[in-house]
């Protein structure tokens, strides 16, 4: 199977770097698959569910918040604002982050904590969303 090299970064750490055969993610003009020899591009990530495909048929669904995805014929590197590992987040947890996003957000008077309560619930509702 044909593989390419995939990185996949954070502020805090690598999260993964090795060979993948298919990485799928959600661009904000829409998703988008990666597969060896792809043409090049550039994209803003919204958030949502990156999927690594690697060459032995393992399969990792990461979440992320936000980033940006660089792809060449090659390589596919994706820097992720912050991750969310899915097998590792109950729907209970998701719920609940939910229900914190959504008090902070009817608690918001001014301009500014409005807009990260409003990004926060729009996080904790594709995570939600993703674990479904």
């Amino acid at each position: 199977m044909d593989t390419f090299t995939f990185d996949f970064v954070t502020p805090e750490a690598i999260f993964f770097s090795g060979q993948a055969a298919m990485v799928e993610a959600s661009g904000t003009l829409g998703d988008f698959g990666v597969l060896p020899g792809h043409m090049n591009f550039i994209t803003t990530l919204r958030p949502g569910v990156v999927t690594i495909h690697t060459a032995n048929e393992h399969i990792s669904r990461i979440f992320v918040a936000s980033g940006i995805a660089e792809v060449n014929n090659t390589s596919c590197t994706i820097l992720a604002e912050s991750v969310i590992d899915l097998t590792a987040l109950t729907r209970t947890e998701a719920e609940a982050r939910v229900a914190a996003a959504k008090t902070a957000f009817d608690n918001s008077f001014d301009q500014d904590a409005l807009y990260i309560a409003t990004r926060e619930l729009e996080i904790a509702e594709a995570v939600l969303l993703a674990l479904q």
